[in-house]
């Protein structure tokens, strides 16, 4: 049996943790102006799932040139995407991205990163630098005063505004050129100059508005940036990395790169360790994270994809924010990538989302909805062998919630039943027990797909109706309870559960 002491004494010691984990990445940012863009976000602030929403600027959609060779300005769908941000209470993080065609250097060197070869609608990547920098922080700057007087300093100065997407990848800056030492050293310079001017745009509307970079996965790009912003005095608010945790190519060729909390922290803690050698006092935002990278890449291209379908990647997430908190590592948020609806065509697709193509939620995303009832007060967090146990309690100590990850470390072997039995010390007089659960055959419409023989590919009307109502989350337990008499609350978890305990 595992105790925990929530008395006055047993909390002494108990450590503040603003949660940081209840944050995403919504891409395609212009599904944000689509019924189904809005049916998934809608749902995303109904159940708090998320508090702070990264997405893009999208100046393609805004910047175009005029005959007199000037830039003109139209902010009507960058507004419909904001207005309704803005009305469901999201925090943003914008990413200044897309460069206009007007304005790009070469408007030819485009890229599509999208499994049907062009991006949303139909788009593609221009990924060369602009033909004028001023131009580029002259466009910062009036996007950035536009945000101002639109929604006021005092909510933009929450915000974050991040200058550029994966510079330091070909497919999102400069794709033209390879991928080797020299193409990371002409993306570094080109890129320095872009955060340059960003930097002069965005802060000369506002001092008080916070600016940082984008990082994905070159080390040596991400020290020769800190190190030129340190030596410049350039400004910079905070430090934002991407981490995934394996790769279509990894899981096959690397037996510890297979899913495993493991290889997300461990990513995120090294890239720490050179954000430290320069600003060791500027928050970090993992503004990407997912199980493995390739969001446009499904079962067609990887089978082992369909784990993010499944319990395991709830389980996951909760043993990462878990290995976070008990490591103490220094993340102040981070953002699951949300990437590839607009790109499904079955249902159970293995792409890396929150709904599937019918609007049938995941586990996943119950996860979210989960972990995002735990308080901030953590009176304990550890990993004891396959179990994982986040337990908190409220500020005024008459409620508690408690999260319990039972899987194993690579997710790849079928553990026995466990009896769970937990001893809330110090919990008294008749609580109401509140027990979640998600696991194979709890809250998860693809495994009960596959228990009803409807297979994983299309349903017709009511069997989307019946998945659909096999995802919504729903108590599995719940009863009133004297801990003057019984301090013990008992669950047994199956194979790649996430269980949430309530007591209030």
């Amino acid at each position: 049996m595992f105790s925990v002491d929530l008395s006055p004494a047993g909390i002494s010691a108990a450590k503040k943790v603003p949660n940081f984990w209840n944050n995403i990445h919504f891409h395609p940012t212009d599904a944000i102006e689509d019924d189904w863009g809005w049916s998934i976000l809608d749902e995303v602030a109904a159940d708090h799932a998320a508090k702070t929403v990264r997405m893009y600027s999208m100046f393609e959609d805004i910047v175009s040139r005029g005959a007199d060779g000037k830039l003109n300005y139209d902010f009507t769908l960058n507004d419909i995407r904001m207005d309704y941000m803005v009305s469901k209470g999201f925090d943003l993080f914008i990413s200044y991205n897309f460069m206009p065609a007007c304005m790009a250097s070469d408007d030819s060197v485009r890229s599509a990163q999208a499994k049907n070869k062009t991006r949303y609608k139909g788009k593609l990547i221009i990924t060369s630098p602009p033909k004028d920098y001023g131009e580029w922080e002259e466009v910062c700057r009036v996007y950035t005063q536009h945000l101002v007087e639109r929604y006021g300093m005092e909510r933009v100065s929450h915000w974050y505004m991040q200058c550029w997407n994966e510079p330091d990848i070909p497919a999102f800056f400069i794709s033209d050129q390879p991928d080797d030492a020299a193409g990371v050293a002409l993306r570094l310079s080109a890129y320095l100059e872009l955060y340059r001017a960003f930097a002069h745009g965005v802060k000369g509307v506002s001092e008080n508005l916070r600016i940082g970079q984008s990082h994905a996965c070159r080390n040596n790009f991400l020290d020769g940036f800190l190190k030129a912003v340190k030596e410049e005095h350039l400004p910079i608010d905070y430090i934002s990395l991407h981490g995934y945790g394996t790769s279509v190519w990894d899981l096959h060729r690397e037996p510890k790169k297979r899913f495993c909390i493991r290889n997300n922290i461990q990513l995120i803690e090294d890239r720490i360790a050179i954000c430290d050698r320069y600003y060791p006092e500027l928050p970090i935002i993992n503004d990407e994270w997912g199980a493995a990278s390739q969001g446009f890449y499904n079962r067609e291209e990887c089978p082992e994809f369909m784990f993010r379908e499944g319990s395991e990647y709830a389980a996951y997430f909760c043993k990462m924010v878990a290995g976070y908190i008990e490591r103490g590592t220094k993340l102040s948020k981070m953002m699951i990538c949300l990437s590839g609806q607009h790109a499904m065509v079955v249902a159970f697709s293995g792409i890396r989302n929150f709904f599937t193509m019918n609007h049938i939620r995941k586990p996943i995303y119950n996860a979210y909805v989960l972990m995002g009832k735990l308080f901030e007060t953590v009176v304990h967090c550890g990993e004891d062998g396959n179990m994982t146990r986040i337990v908190t309690v409220s500020e005024d100590r008459t409620k508690a919630a408690a999260t319990l990850a039972y899987a194993p470390e690579y997710f790849d072997e079928t553990l026995p039943v466990r009896e769970e039995s937990i001893r809330f010390a110090g919990v008294t007089g008749r609580k109401t027990v509140t027990i979640w659960l998600i696991d194979d055959t709890h809250q998860n419409p693809y495994r009960y797909a596959l228990r009803q023989g409807y297979g994983d590919g299309l349903y017709n009307d009511n069997q989307i109706k019946e998945l659909r109502a096999e995802g919504v989350l729903k108590p599995f337990e719940q009863y009133e309870q004297d801990f003057d008499k019984n301090e013990i609350v008992a669950v047994k978890l199956d194979n790649n559960a996430l269980c949430l305990i309530e007591i209030g």
